[in-house]
């Protein structure tokens, strides 16, 4: 008798639990950062919020301070971009504030702001207390502080401040650095001649072994439906102004507005140097050397979140679709992230994944692990490893949590796999080929029963 066989890849599914819940709705819909800000040991946590009414505020979490404040900025801000890095010479990361509708003087818009929370345990009246350096947009068109980011660009100690105006008549990305009284000095511009949107996101990388700028740029007037285009250029540019042109571009007819820019871990790709072009319902992967196709993941229903962890130093990806976050180990390539990932994590009627955050590894168990905002204002906690299972015996290792009760999860139903867009069917671990082994010995005995019958 021939049996044919057909192997199921299932994700396994994972109940997280909630980690920080400061009682605000809609907490970190536009931004949520994890990382050492304050100096103390403990992992802090910064977020946006809605404040009542019109406008938006920051809520924080710093170990040092050990409680959690809610700040708002002196102007009323319907826009916040959040990012981290290292401004300063101390061994904690600053906060970036991009305020692309901050009305400046006169009618002037947008801010860039570089906060230091180094050492900071007593609430200050307001973010502004916190500010180490301050750049103002110099056109009267909302969209400077889209995106910033800090990148060690000239001959001066220390990082730049960088940051963009796509919606600006001549987008420009500048550079900013600090003059001799440490005020704000600008230093260059790139342009891109004919776009109104060059700018949209920002990510330092790697392109032949040297530091670089990845600039994601858009058709007209900031659609990236089909004319998303990547362009890089060297850290080495602070010095003088510099303007690009189409046929500069890395990469041209990338699907989406991308959320974000996302340097891909080593061993996450086949490219020597990845980058990813997050946008809603489409993960573009890219080739940062410039030899390969780009590859496309695709998620349902989702903003663009997308991070990244270290699994006992192999990579995992983490997308988000339909209100659950699925976790992907190893290589990216293209496909449907629901129907290529190990692991799916979702909350009982509470949508995750507006905002996902690498936390490290909080367990200690050799698993970075992911913070995920919710519907309900809640960040919960996924875990980057599967919780072990109790047993009888010794197994000799501690796990540094509770296992008591059903720690196993439930796998979910099983569903054939289908090989499309390039992903090849395979098993998803210990429990697969385990599964395979229990009905691969059940037919055995069935037609062992058979022949006996006949």
């Amino acid at each position: 008798m021939v049996v044919s066989l057909l192997l199921l890849s299932a994700a396994q599914a994972a109940t997280p639990e909630v980690y920080w819940d400061p009682q605000v709705p809609h907490l970190g819909e536009q931004g949520l950062l994890s990382g050492e800000f304050d100096g103390h040991a403990g992992l802090d946590l910064v977020a946006t919020y809605p404040q009542e009414g019109e406008g938006l505020g920051l809520v924080v979490q710093l170990s040092g301070a050990g409680e959690t404040w809610i700040l708002n900025p002196l102007s009323t801000e319907v826009s916040l971009k959040l990012r981290e890095g290292q401004w300063d010479q101390d061994a904690e990361l600053e906060l970036l504030i991009g305020l692309p509708d901050h009305a400046g003087e006169g009618d002037l818009k947008g801010a860039a702001w570089v906060l230091d929370l180094s050492g900071k345990a007593e609430r200050p009246e307001s973010l502004e207390e916190w500010i180490v350096l301050s750049v103002s947009g110099t056109s009267t068109t909302a969209g400077f502080g889209t995106d910033l980011q800090l990148l060690d660009c000239n001959s001066a100690e220390g990082s730049e401040l960088i940051v963009t105006s796509p919606s600006e008549r001549g987008a420009q990305v500048r550079a900013y650095g600090e003059d001799a009284d440490g005020q704000p000095q600008s230093l260059a511009s790139w342009s891109l001649k004919g776009s109104p949107a060059f700018g949209v996101a920002l990510q330092t990388v790697v392109q032949g072994g040297e530091s670089a700028l990845a600039i994601a740029g858009c058709g007209g007037e900031g659609s990236c439906e089909s004319e998303g285009a990547l362009y890089v250029v060297s850290a080495n540019s602070c010095e003088e102004n510099l303007s690009l042109d189409f046929d500069s571009a890395l990469y041209n007819g990338l699907v989406g507005l991308p959320r974000g820019l996302h340097s891909g871990l080593s061993g996450s790709s086949s490219f020597s140097s990845s980058l990813v072009w997050a946008a809603p319902e489409n993960k573009q992967l890219l080739d940062i050397e410039g030899g390969g196709a780009a590859l496309s993941l695709s998620t349902q229903d989702d903003q663009g979140a997308f991070v990244q962890s270290l699994s006992e130093q192999n990579p995992q990806t983490w997308v988000v679709s339909n209100g659950q976050v699925w976790q992907i180990e190893g290589l990216l390539s293209e496909g449907e992230a629901e129907h290529t990932a190990h692991r799916s994590h979702s909350a009982q009627e509470v949508a995750l994944g507006g905002s996902l955050v690498n936390a490290g590894d909080l367990d200690e168990d050799g698993c970075e692990d992911v913070l995920s905002t919710s519907a309900t204002g809640a960040v919960y906690l996924l875990l980057g490893c599967e919780e072990e299972e109790t047993d009888t015996g010794d197994t000799g290792k501690d796990t540094g949590r509770d296992t008591g009760g059903d720690t196993g999860g439930d796998t979910g139903g099983v569903e054939p796999c289908e090989e499309s867009f390039g992903w090849s069917c395979s098993s998803t671990g210990p429990r697969g080929f385990g599964n395979l082994s229990l009905f691969l010995v059940a037919m055995v005995f069935w037609a062992s029963r058979r022949r006996k019958t006949e």
